[in-house]
């Protein structure tokens, strides 16, 4: 798959967060965010047991298109935060 940061009102948008470590149980957290007032587009967890390098993927569709405009997704685990931003053109 292409990594990208530019988007159709009509994509199906993923992340993947890749963590590395181990743990009996650890939950990832992304919150996913529409323009600067931070309107909240949708919020989704996972629970992970990892024991090395994994991958855990979320994704947002809408089956009536995206509003063009800038986007965020913030994955947070434990005390760790990753940010990136995208766009819907």
């Amino acid at each position: 798959a292409d990594a990208t940061d530019d988007f159709s009102s009509r994509d199906t948008i993923y992340v993947v967060a890749v963590t590395e470590g181990s743990s009996p149980s650890a939950t990832i957290n992304a919150r996913w965010t529409y323009e600067d007032g931070g309107q909240v587009v949708k919020e989704d967890s996972r629970t992970i047991a990892p024991s090395g390098t994994e991958a855990t993927e979320f994704h947002i569709s809408k089956p009536g298109g995206w509003p063009k405009g800038n986007y965020r997704v913030t994955l947070t685990l434990g005390g760790s935060t990753e940010s990136k931003d995208f766009e819907v053109k």
